[in-house]
């Protein structure tokens, strides 16, 4: 399966999330626009999860607190990196568990228009915790 997905001047690369019994899913990429103007990614939608919404994971961000984010800009030219310990799309209330190998699809919305992406499941252990409550 294809880990590169593009809508016209933006390229989606390697999304991801950690495997999960959980009732949320974070998910992270990389994000490149090559356009000579900015891009905007505007939201997520996926059949899997009750709602979608981007949130800064900075260390200051948190706990159920953490910052809720509108919208977020790729600039012109430039890599949009969303990760731990950065800014991530929140998939909440999810309808089913992901197991390590699975991929969910979601369809990222943006300023060019809605592209479907296929998000891997990976596993826990790379030191973030396996268990719902060290994630929230």
């Amino acid at each position: 399966m294809s880990h590169v997905f593009a809508k016209g001047s933006l390229t989606v690369s390697h999304p991801w999330m950690y495997a999960t019994a959980c009732d949320t899913a974070l998910i992270f990429m990389q994000i490149h626009n090559t356009a000579a103007k900015q891009a905007m990614i505007l939201g997520a939608e996926m059949a899997w999860a009750g709602a979608a919404g981007f949130v800064d994971l900075s260390p200051s961000n948190t706990g159920p607190a953490r910052n809720r984010l509108a919208g977020l800009p790729v600039p012109p030219g430039e890599n949009l990196v969303l990760a731990p310990e950065g800014t991530a799309i929140e998939a909440t209330h999810l309808t089913r568990a992901f197991s390590q190998g699975e991929y969910g699809t979601m369809v990222l919305l943006s300023s060019l228009g809605p592209l479907e992406i296929k998000v891997l499941a990976v596993s826990h252990d790379t030191g973030q915790g396996a268990s719902c409550e060290s994630r929230k």
